[in-house]
């Protein structure tokens, strides 16, 4: 058995080869590490070369808007019918309006006719006359301006013609003449000449009218809101110290009514400001960039300025032009509403927050221009406290009229409806009847905040809630 055993081939074991190994998985994690390495370089890229990226992909400008409604319209005043070259005869050095004695940083015509002032003035006849005669050949001229059918500044009648190389006309004088206009309707007052008080007073409202409702200047139509106010205000403290007959009173309310009427002059002034501003727009683009390189502290810094100020997706010249007339027209369509706008409210919100978010906003560099016009060009707080100060005179007109003739108080505006007033006037900060209380003899506006408080005390309506006027008579 052992030979058999021994004679048997023997068989050797074959190596296997080495099994292959699985490649180990990456781990998910390692993945998405790699996949947001990736991503943030090429975020830092496209941040990095952000206002090149946003030129390429989101430059298109909006298609430039139809504005032929916001542009004025040409005027031809014959110059025998135009106020303006009477005051234009009138130097601001022939104007005599000395500082008061003790009270070197307020003129004469400023100290008498700051009626608001809780200690006014002491009247001093014998300085009034001696300042009005000197004053007396340019207080004619004012005069004459007032009773001119029109107004109008030659260089400003063909609005086409208006750009940033205007000459614009100084103002100041024809300012103080109206103070001393004031000053003179007041000493006839104090003289018992009624009649000739309330005719120098109606005049200074008639020509800030006329200024008001011609192709001017904003600055020209705030000179013109002033006179509406100063002439509504000096009626007003003639009407307590006078007998007037019916037949003056309801004159000068006839005359008061037209001057009241302003809407279009208003328009004007948005009108004139837009036109001015869209044409100067590019010289203000130029003037921005030739100041901001001038600041610049490398040659890097000043590329970048100069390609924001390109049309492209920070400076769009059809959109920010677009901007301009859609404030206007919203402008325009609020004037006969005085309360807060929210529209207005909303786009100064939107300024505020402009400047941090400038990298990421469309059109930045045209807003940021818009944004300026927005917060300097808004007249809303001027012409509605004229619109309603004139409608308090209005009504006080009626009330005197009433009281002449029935020697009381009407217990109710309506009372005056309509043998003393065609139609009752209103409160334009919330288009309601403006406010009258027979008990105290108030006139009052609920103002701008639009609260009904009853009336205000002080002195000085400008800073009262409810803006309030005693019935002094």
């Amino acid at each position: 058995m052992e030979n058999e055993n021994q004679n048997e081939p023997v068989i050797s074991a074959i190596p296997l080869p080495p099994a292959v190994q699985p490649k180990a998985k990456m781990k998910w994690w390692k993945k998405i590490l790699i996949v947001l390495f990736f991503l943030g370089v090429l975020a830092a890229l496209a941040w990095y070369n952000l206002p090149g990226v946003l030129n390429l992909c989101c430059s298109r400008d909006s298609k430039l808007e139809y504005d032929s409604d916001l542009k004025l319209v040409k005027v031809d005043v014959p110059d025998s019918e135009n106020g303006f070259f009477d005051l234009n005869e009138i130097k601001a050095e022939s104007v005599y309006d000395p500082p008061l004695e003790g009270r070197p940083s307020s003129q004469f015509s400023l100290s008498y006719t700051y009626y608001g002032n809780p200690t006014p003035e002491p009247w001093n006849q014998q300085l009034v006359d001696e300042i009005l005669a000197k004053n007396q050949p340019a207080l004619d001229l004012f005069s004459a301006a007032a009773q001119k059918k029109s107004f109008q500044i030659p260089s400003f009648a063909d609005p086409s013609a208006v750009d940033r190389n205007s000459a614009f006309i100084a103002m100041n004088s024809w300012r103080q003449l109206s103070r001393l206009q004031a000053i003179r309707a007041l000493s006839f007052s104090y003289q018992g000449k009624t009649d000739e008080a309330l005719e120098a007073a109606v005049n200074i409202s008639e020509l800030g009218h006329k200024i008001v409702n011609s192709n001017t200047e904003p600055v020209g139509g705030l000179v013109g809101i002033s006179m509406l106010n100063l002439g509504a205000q000096t009626i007003l403290k003639i009407l307590p110290y006078a007998t007037i007959s019916t037949t003056t009173l309801e004159g000068i309310a006839g005359r008061l009514q037209i001057a009241s009427n302003n809407k279009t002059g208003y328009q004007n002034m948005y009108k004139f400001d837009y036109q001015y501003q869209i044409s100067d727009l590019p010289a203000q683009m130029k003037e921005a960039l030739d100041s901001a390189l001038a600041d610049a502290k490398d040659e890097k810094t000043k590329k970048v300025l100069t390609n924001l100020y390109k049309p492209g997706f920070y400076y769009k010249p059809n959109e920010s032009r677009n901007l301009y007339a859609t404030l206007t027209r919203a402008r325009i369509k609020g004037i006969n509403n005085c309360s807060n706008d929210s529209f207005i409210e909303n786009l100064y919100l939107q300024s505020q927050i402009l400047q941090p978010r400038a990298k990421y906003t469309e059109n930045a560099v045209g807003k940021t221009f818009f944004i300026t016009f927005l917060l300097s060009s808004g007249y809303k707080t001027v012409y509605c406290r004229a619109d309603m100060l004139n409608n308090v005179v209005l009504a006080e007109l009626a009330i005197k009229n009433y009281k002449t003739q029935n020697g009381k108080l009407p217990n109710q505006l309506s009372d005056l409806f309509p043998n003393y007033l065609q139609e009752l006037p209103a409160d334009p900060y919330n288009r309601q009847t403006l406010h009258y209380n027979s008990q105290k003899q108030i006139l009052y506006s609920v103002g701008q905040n639009g609260k009904d408080l009853g009336g205000s005390e002080g002195a000085d309506w400008t800073q009262m809630e409810n803006p309030t006027f005693k019935i002094g008579f």
